[in-house]
């Protein structure tokens, strides 16, 4: 689907090279969700998280995001950036178990305590 919005060129390469690292990560972070935690991430969750938590906000910095490639809101949600909120449910059901493996500790504030446990848990491989 991402060639279908965005074609890339060979000048792109930087671009192509940053996609497919975050392609990566987020494939790598649902093989360790399933295989650490027994966790997985099915298309029609995402589809539920778009629907209720991105999709009925639309604000003009949304819409002019969507609109530089082309994009309609809904193709940028549902498709275009889908990934991403597929992260977001991974988290969901991640937070609870990352809390009982890695308590927050005495004085870290909520940003801190993500960040750790964000990085412990992709550590792991």
């Amino acid at each position: 689907m991402w060639k279908a919005y965005c074609p890339i060129k060979k000048s792109d390469q930087p671009f192509k090279t940053a996609a497919e690292k975050m392609t990566n990560n987020y494939i790598n972070a649902l093989l360790l969700a399933k295989e650490e935690y027994g966790i997985t991430v099915a298309q029609d969750e995402v589809t539920k998280y778009i629907d209720e938590q991105i999709a009925p906000v639309v604000t003009e910095e949304k819409t002019a995001y969507a609109k530089a490639p082309g994009l309609t809101t809904e193709e940028l949600d549902y498709a275009f950036v889908r990934d991403l909120y597929g992260v977001d449910v991974l988290w969901e059901k991640l937070i609870p178990k990352q809390n009982e493996k890695n308590p927050k500790q005495n004085g870290e504030n909520d940003e801190e305590y993500m960040k750790r446990i964000k990085k412990e848990f992709y550590s792991q491989r």
